[in-house]
């Protein structure tokens, strides 16, 4: 009786984790939609961008401008 007790709290453990992540979750989704109706979607391509400013930034290193 002991083990199916321990089990079941175990498994409400489980479930109260999941609904606390599933409800994070959510939360984020509300947030990012927020942001999305407030400042609209970034249509560039940042990764790109900030590469391309590293570059940038070696070369003045390099050459000595920095």
């Amino acid at each position: 009786m002991r083990e199916i007790v321990r089990e079941w709290l175990r498994n409400q453990e489980i479930d109260t984790l999941w609904q606390q992540r599933m409800q994070a979750l959510e939360g984020l989704t509300r947030l990012r939609l927020k942001i999305q109706e407030e400042h609209g979607i970034y249509q560039g391509d940042i990764i790109e961008e900030v590469r391309v400013e590293r570059d940038a930034d070696f070369d003045r290193v390099w050459q000595g401008k920095a």
